[in-house]
This record gives structure tokens, C-alpha cells and sequence, in this order.
């Protein structure tokens, strides 16, 4: 069922075309990360936070849908491209990130062998730039949708499941690299630069 806040079919058309393109863009991920070659865990310590980032992600565009259909919180009608912008910067972000870690990038929680700090690309600007590249795009979806009803529980859903990540992630990372992860973390941000 196409959401009531599109106002034409191409504006339908375009949505349908960025969602695609984020579905698309977790298999570039993947080809990515594969042809850097195999790196071999040397700890895993997800403690279920992928699943949780998951089942969040598939609750924030289930919720944005439902209040972009039932006009829920609406937003003014440009807030539709303000959305697919943020959704395509955040997809660019996301691959950025990949495409620096390369084989040291997973989608659970793992230290690998020959794991170290990067400090390159995205990564000079923010801790987690996959998660900002993510963060991008969910609250581009509720934007897009245009409904800040959506955005705002999206925001609290987000907070949740990926403060949990991060949680568990920096201390894997900590116990790991040492003291080269605690200065790096003391000078980037954890997602947005400069800021937080």
C-alpha cells in the first residue's frame, strides 16, 4: 500500500527507487567486505546487539509507514525530499565506512586478527560512521514519509538499539586495542562529528 503523504506516483516512484537502493547497498557491503579476503575472529562479543539493530530497523520503517499511511504527526510536503537526501547521504556514508574497514567490517561485534585502530576515511570524523550512515538514513525514511511523529520515535528506537551496539562495541574495542582505541576515542565523536 503506497503511504497517503506521496503526492504523485512519480514521488511514489522516487521512494521506491531509494528504498531499493538501500536494500541493494547492504549487497555492496557484502562484496566489499569479501574481497578484501578472511579475517579470522579473534573475539566476538556481540551479546545479541545485532539482532537487536535489526529487529529495530524493521520496527522504525514499520512505525514510519504506519504513520505516514494513517497521517500521523505530518510534515510539510518538501520534507519528502529533505528525506530521500538524508536516505541517499546516509547509504553513501554507510559504504564509505565499509569500504575503509573493508575485512575488518562485520555485522556483529567482532575483533579480528591483525585488528587495529583506523583513522582513516569516515572514521577521522566519527567513531561509528556506519551507524551515523544508518542513523541517516532511518530518520531519512520517517523525513521522506513525512511524518515527525515517525521521526521522533525513530530517533528513541535508534538510541536504544544502537547505544547498546556501541556499548558493547567500544568495550570489545577498549579491551582489545588498548590504550590506541581510549586516545582515539577521547579525540573523534561516536556519530556525529564535532558534537556527540
Amino acid at each position: 500500500m503506497i503511504p497517503l503523504v506521496f503526492l504523485s506516483p512519480f514521488d511514489a516512484g522516487l521512494y521506491l527507487a531509494v528504498t531499493v537502493s538501500w536494500i541493494l547497498s547492504i549487497l555492496v557491503e557484502r562484496l566489499i567486505i569479501g574481497s578484501a579476503g578472511q579475517r579470522t575472529a579473534q573475539v566476538r562479543s556481540d551479546r545479541g546487539s545485532a539482532l537487536l539493530i535489526f529487529f529495530s530497523i524493521f520496527a522504525s520503517i514499520l512505525i514510519a509507514n504506519e504513520f505516514a499511511q494513517y497521517g500521523v504527526a505530518l510534515l510539510p510536503a518538501m520534507f519528502f525530499y529533505v528525506g530521500l537526501a538524508m536516505m541517499l547521504a546516509g547509504i553513501s556514508t554507510r559504504i564509505w565506512a565499509v569500504s575503509t574497514l573493508r575485512n575488518f567490517f562485520s555485522y556483529t561485534v567482532q575483533i579480528k586478527q591483525g585488528h587495529q585502530v583506523v583513522e582513516s576515511g569516515p572514521y577521522r570524523f566519527v567513531r561509528h560512521p556506519a551507524y551515523t550512515g544508518s542513523l541517516l538514513t532511518i530518520l531519512g525514511v520517517g523525513f521522506a514519509l513525512q511524518s515527525w511523529g515517525a521521526v521522533v520515535v525513530m530517533v528513541v528506537i535508534f538510541g536504544i538499539a544502537f547505544g547498546y551496539r556501541i556499548s558493547v562495541e567500544e568495550k570489545a574495542l577498549v579491551a582489545s586495542l588498548g590504550d590506541a582505541y581510549v586516545l582515539y576515542s577521547k579525540r573523534v565523536k561516536r556519530l556525529v562529528p564535532y558534537a556527540f
